[in-house]
């Protein structure tokens, strides 16, 4: 893996480690608040990521043959991330609570289960 992968692969990493970690701070809050912060969090983040993505793609790419495929490209992942980056960040936040609320449920099981012994 070249450092221009590498690079690419953290800018596609971005949004999912941002949203984590507001996620792990906004436990604290009711379900409510962690929906409309992730949301719209989220769609800012993933459109950004989307757009830093070709930008560092084109500008920095090691050859003219990639840069060329890049330029010749339609806009589709960017108008598709400003459009519905909002979506990505609902199906993230989901699958976060998803995991809580089997954490929840495994704890209370487990603290029941050690007041019976």
């Amino acid at each position: 893996m070249t450092l221009y992968e590498f690079i690419q692969n953290v800018i596609w990493l971005a949004p999912i480690l941002i949203l984590v970690a507001t996620f792990i701070y906004l436990l604290r809050f009711k379900w409510y608040w962690r929906l409309v912060v992730i949301v719209l969090l989220g769609w800012v983040v993933v459109a950004g990521a989307t757009l830093l993505f070709w930008s560092y793609s084109f500008h920095y790419a090691p050859t003219d043959e990639i840069k060329m495929d890049l330029a010749l490209r339609d806009g589709a992942p960017k108008v598709f991330a400003t459009l519905f980056g909002w979506i990505y960040a609902f199906v993230l936040l989901m699958f976060f609570e998803a995991i809580r609320f089997i954490y929840l449920g495994l704890r209370a099981l487990i603290e029941r289960l050690g007041q019976r012994n």
